[in-house]
């Protein structure tokens, strides 16, 4: 091989290999030519949102208490639950949040309760629920010291509190002593189906004194009937609120009303079978005032003996036996369940009187 030809061959591997070498990154992209002057997009002023999230936003303007609870309560029911709104919805929504430890929402809720219209559906439904629950779910809330910090929140659910509980009580008592769902009741003692029978048990027993005027007034329309003997079981289960207004019955007003044998009869059995001792200062009297027929005075001391545990010979004269019982209640050694409440019922001879005389312990004595 010539000496000239060397170099070439030289060259040639040369340029072979550099075309055979890697492209550094970014030098295979075309530049760009610069912008004409005027042309640079404009730079946006940096971002402050950092600053405004770190600022707080001022406490929206209220113009009650209430109203940052229910704005609370609202989006709280809007992403978990349903909004109350029956009667049984909000009696739930506050029994729920006073379990939860949210007092303040309960309060609220309380409010709307009682705020809800018309109140007498409002009233219903809450008979009901204390049908099904009593009343110590509403008197328990008494004992919730403190339901929001909110001074004026605090002082509205304690008043709400009470509020709650005499329209509870207050329905509760219309409802019972309601005459004309009594003489239903009483109708319904002969009812057709043991269910039905069953419920006028219960429901008389809850209205128990108040229904006494009809329960008397039922017994001398039947006077003499099967139905009367029915009747005076029905009574005697009705337990001792139910008896108690019928004692004075026994004691006749004229000559008239002591002929009357057969309400006599009956409720001195009713006394008797229901083993009220309550009864004997006024079996006493029917025993030995002459003014009623022999048949009664005899029924009332058979009653006695049985009460008082003895044989009717050894029984002591009537006299003597209601001088000692006055002179115990002189003494105050006859005690009372609540002696600043002692109702008495006064038979006119003709009807007890729905609503009693309330008297002190002091007075009764007399």
């Amino acid at each position: 091989m010539s000496v000239r030809i060397l170099p070439l061959l030289v060259l040639a591997g040369l340029m072979f290999l550099l075309a055979r070498a890697p492209v550094a990154p970014g030098q295979d992209k075309e530049k760009k030519p610069p912008e004409a002057p005027g042309q640079e997009k404009e730079k946006k002023p940096p971002a402050d949102n950092d600053k405004q999230a770190e600022q707080k936003q001022p406490p929206p303007d209220v113009k009650e208490a209430y109203e940052e609870l229910k704005e609370k309560a609202e989006k709280e029911y809007r992403l978990f639950f349903k909004r109350p709104e029956t009667t049984f919805e909000f009696w739930a929504a506050i029994r729920f949040e006073i379990e939860d430890g949210k007092f303040d929402l309960a309060a609220y809720h309380l409010k709307q309760l009682l705020d809800k219209q018309p109140a007498e559906k409002v009233d219903d439904d809450l008979l009901t629920v204390e049908a099904n629950e009593g009343l110590a779910p509403f008197t328990r809330l008494r004992l919730i010291a403190k339901w929001s910090a909110d001074k004026a929140v605090q002082e509205d659910a304690t008043q709400n509190v009470e509020k709650l509980i005499q329209r509870v009580t207050g329905a509760l008592e219309r409802r019972l002593g309601d005459r004309e769902r009594i003489n239903k009741l009483i109708k319904s003692l002969e009812g057709a189906t043991a269910e039905e029978r069953v419920y006028a048990q219960a429901q008389l027993k809850r209205s128990g004194a108040r229904a006494a005027p009809m329960l008397v007034a039922a017994l001398r329309n039947t006077a003499g009937t099967t139905k009367s003997q029915r009747l005076q079981t029905a009574i005697v289960r009705l337990g001792p609120e139910a008896i108690a207004p019928m004692f004075d019955v026994l004691r006749a007003r004229d000559a008239t009303d002591a002929k009357d044998v057969e309400l006599r009869l009956a409720l001195i059995d009713i006394f008797k079978r229901a083993g009220d001792t309550r009864a004997v200062p006024y079996l006493w009297h029917v025993a030995g005032a002459f003014q009623y027929p022999a048949v009664v005075r005899q029924r009332a001391k058979q009653a006695l003996a049985y009460l008082l545990e003895t044989h009717v010979e050894r029984l002591t004269g009537g006299q003597v036996a209601l001088t000692q019982l006055a002179d115990n209640y002189y003494q105050n050694k006859v005690k009372f369940t609540d002696p600043k409440r002692v109702p008495v019922w006064n038979w006119d001879g003709k009807a007890i009187p729905e609503q009693p005389v309330v008297l002190a312990a002091a007075q009764a004595d007399l």
